[in-house]
């Protein structure tokens, strides 16, 4: 439908809904306990959302441990589990490949879904300035060494790409393995796998 986190997000929105309908035609008892799964949903920026359920501030503390921790351990299971959640405006050191709001250049342009309690995706605005990524990468790498982990070499080949001039986009992985698992009820992603592993 366009260009942006705006359009991934209707986008995700549309795919859900439809999903629903057509659940909701081979199963219509199923399909109503979907109701309050359907769109629209909110749109919780991360910011408030820690405020609120961790009782910090991401964006004045940079702490990427602790804000993973609390992503997992306080953020996420106060979601919402009867709807959908985007979780939006990440901390810029939360987003390596992602735009940064023009308004607002500690806060990236990216976003989480999460239906019933379950992260369904992961999308951002694509970052485009070849210049700004190799200081991000750069920025990283040094990190990674600082704590004594593996170093590797920049994606040379993905910074030309960029600098050959990359037009705005938006990316999303979307778990379709795990809508499905949503939708169908299950509790478990190994009963709706084709090729479970074990």
């Amino acid at each position: 439908t366009g260009v942006g986190i705006d359009a991934l997000m209707s986008d995700c929105e549309e795919i859900v809904s439809r999903c629903i309908a057509g659940l909701s035609q081979l199963e219509p008892s199923r399909g109503g306990e979907m109701d309050g799964l359907r769109p629209p949903f909110r749109r919780l920026e991360v910011r408030t959302a820690y405020r609120e359920f961790a009782g910090w501030d991401p964006f004045e503390t940079e702490d990427p441990n602790r804000f993973d921790r609390d992503m997992v351990s306080k953020i996420e299971p106060s979601l919402d589990r009867s709807a959908g959640v985007f979780l939006v405006g990440y901390p810029r050191y939360q987003a390596s490949i992602a735009r940064l709001r023009e308004k607002d250049d500690r806060t990236a342009e990216r976003f989480e879904l999460y239906l019933g309690g379950i992260e369904l995706a992961n999308g951002f605005d694509e970052l485009t300035d070849a210049t700004e990524q190799r200081h991000r990468f750069m920025d990283e790498r040094s990190a990674r060494i600082a704590k004594g982990m593996n170093d590797y070499p920049l994606d040379e080949k993905f910074l030309l790409g960029l600098e050959s001039g990359m037009p705005g986009s938006s990316g999303i992985a979307l778990g379709v393995d795990r809508l499905v698992m949503v939708l169908s009820g299950e509790r478990r992603l190994e009963e709706v796998m084709l090729f479970p592993a074990g």
